[in-house]
């Protein structure tokens, strides 16, 4: 059984609920790099290359890119991996060519030109590490809702006729759902409430005969899982988008039949199923063959 422990994620703000956020440590494009304290590599080279833009555009392809710096991918790998950045209004080349320049197989005219960039290197080779830490004397209890509430049980948030859970283990959700009932919940993961993000164990996967994956199991985390799977074992060969999840997806297609889902064709394809806990007896359980 395998499950994920600290890592560094990027996430787009605005599918992240602020309820979501407690226990995160979160650094954003001035942490990355600003005026005071320095730019790093990624912002230096994006305006090097001629790439910035509007300015409400620029600091998403920062973030998506300095997550990506370190994971050694080649050019196709990181043009693929940008694709839900869809902003083009000063023209996608330039911003392509920063991007395929932190490629390992990065073409000979753009290594050329990064190194014509007058004073590239930064303070640190991992453009993520934020030196400056935030101040721990620094008081922000007039306005957050999470800053003294810490990781442990349930966090419950009133808001008028409605309730936000921040749940951590599966049986808190079933808790949850006899004491307040059913007629009208989501399920939070990626936020495509109940805040289920953090529940360990619907983010774990396992394989021998089958391969077996979380519910919260993210879709970019799956695809990785795939590729280990095929590669570990002969008989997964034929596996081989940000915090969008597996049953996310599969409930979006659910709801609205017409969505197309490759996740969903790729699962009827395989012939696989989908285990249902049942919310009035954490222990029940039953499967349901996906079909078009």
């Amino acid at each position: 059984m395998y499950a994920p422990g600290d890592v560094v994620e990027r996430v787009p703000p605005c599918l992240v609920l602020v309820l979501s956020c407690n226990g995160w440590e979160i650094t954003t494009v001035e942490g990355v790099g600003n005026r005071l304290d320095g730019y790093s590599d990624v912002q230096k080279r994006l305006v090097a290359f001629n790439g910035s833009q509007c300015g409400y555009c620029t600091p998403g392809w920062i973030m998506h890119l300095t997550s990506l710096v370190d994971k050694n991918l080649n050019m196709s790998e990181l043009e693929e991996s940008f694709g839900s950045n869809t902003c083009r209004c000063t023209g996608f080349r330039p911003i392509l060519d920063t991007i395929k320049s932190f490629a390992i197989d990065a073409s000979p005219e753009i290594c050329q030109k990064v190194r014509g960039i007058e004073e590239l290197n930064g303070c640190s080779k991992n453009p993520r590490n934020c030196q400056r830490k935030c101040s721990s004397n620094s008081d922000c209890s007039d306005w957050s809702v999470v800053a003294d509430v810490k990781k442990g049980g349930p966090m419950r948030f009133d808001y008028g006729k409605h309730k936000f859970f921040k749940v951590y283990e599966i049986e808190d959700i079933f808790d949850i759902f006899r004491k307040y009932g059913v007629d009208s919940y989501m399920l939070v993961d990626g936020n495509t409430a109940k805040d289920i993000s953090e529940v360990m164990a619907l983010k774990t996967y396992d394989y021998d005969q089958n391969l077996v994956l979380g519910a919260n199991v993210s879709l970019e985390d799956c695809i990785k899982i795939f590729k280990e799977a095929s590669a570990k074992k002969s008989e997964f060969a034929y596996l081989a988008e940000l915090i969008g999840s597996i049953a996310g997806n599969l409930m979006y297609k659910h709801k609205l039949p017409r969505y197309k889902s490759d996740l969903f064709l790729l699962f009827e394809c395989i012939g696989a199923t989908v285990t249902i806990l049942e919310y009035w007896f954490y222990i029940a359980k039953s499967e349901v063959h996906l079909s078009l």
